[in-house]
This record gives C-alpha cells, sequence and structure tokens, in this order.
C-alpha cells in the first residue's frame, strides 16, 4: 500500500471519475424513460390498437388499414407543478404525468378516418384514456370508441376543432 505514486492515484481517480459519471448517465436515462412519453411509441400502441379493432376494420370497409400523412401531437406534462389544495388552500410541488393528445388519419380500402388519442404514462406504463376512430366522409356514421370512456369524448372534439380551424386557415 506504501507503494502508491502520485500517478497512480491519479489515473484511478480519473477511472473511477469516468464510471461514476458513465453509471450516473444510465440511472438518469433509466428514470427519463420511466417518466417521459414519447409520441412515436403512442402513436404505434394506437395503430394496432386500430387494426385489431374489428369495428374500426369493416368501417373502413376491409383490411389492409393503414395511417396516413396527417399526424398531429400536443405533449403536455412530464414535469413538476404547482397544485393548490382543496382543503387546506396551500400549494405544493407535484408530478405532471406525461400526457399525449394526438391525431392522426387512416385508411381502409374503401374509407378513410381521423383517429383521436389521449395518452397518459403513469407508473412507467403507457395508458390510454382514448382512442376514437371517425370517419371524414359526410357519411352519418357515430364515432368508434376503440378505448376509454363516453366522457372523454371531449377530447376528441377538442382535436377535431384544432383539424378544422387548421383547415379554414389554410383555405
Amino acid at each position: 500500500l506504501l507503494n502508491i505514486t502520485f500517478q497512480d492515484v491519479g489515473v484511478w481517480a480519473f477511472y473511477a471519475g469516468c464510471a461514476t459519471t458513465v453509471a450516473l448517465g444510465g440511472v438518469v436515462w433509466g428514470i427519463r424513460r420511466l417518466l417521459i412519453l414519447r409520441p412515436e411509441r403512442v402513436f404505434r400502441l394506437a395503430m394496432k390498437a386500430v387494426r385489431r379493432d374489428r369495428r374500426v376494420v369493416a368501417l373502413l370497409g376491409g383490411k389492409p388499414v393503414t395511417s396516413g400523412l396527417l399526424r398531429a401531437y400536443i405533449p403536455k406534462g412530464g414535469a413538476f407543478a404547482t397544485a393548490v389544495s382543496p382543503v387546506t388552500g396551500k400549494s405544493r410541488v407535484v408530478w405532471a404525468p406525461s400526457r399525449v393528445q394526438m391525431l392522426f388519419q387512416v385508411y381502409g380500402r374503401e374509407q378513410q378516418a381521423v383517429v383521436s388519442v389521449e395518452a397518459e404514462k403513469r407508473k412507467g406504463q403507457t395508458q390510454f384514456n382514448l382512442i376514437v376512430v371517425d370517419l371524414t366522409t359526410r357519411a352519418v356514421v357515430p364515432p368508434v370508441l376503440v378505448k376509454g370512456k363516453q366522457e372523454h369524448l371531449y377530447v376528441a372534439d377538442q382535436l377535431r376543432g384544432f383539424l378544422d380551424f387548421k383547415k379554414r386557415y389554410i383555405e
């Protein structure tokens, strides 16, 4: 132990610092993966759910069901925020879960539709609050609710309203 030089201490300290940096980077990357919701993953999972739903396939005129060029999303949350307690009136810091609202186009053999999606990342898992398919033709067909509850249909209306506004603005 007494034969250690300052150069040996410097070399081993450098290696220990490098190893610590790599380990800390891996921990940060892993935590980020657990907390942040990526829109690409939401799109893939939603397309898989849409393709597996028999009602949607029948509505679009049969397989294959493919995605179109239109794809828009709004990421929200995924950060710390302040919330006011309704009981005490005091504010506190809470984690706002990562959320993505998405709108994309799908085609079948005969019809095309717009899919509205809302997803959250809770406890490291992607959970869909809403997946609804709505035909873009003028036919009076109610939207098909693939996943979610009727109460969440207002999200689809908000996203469709954005699309209609954009269409009027461009024209």
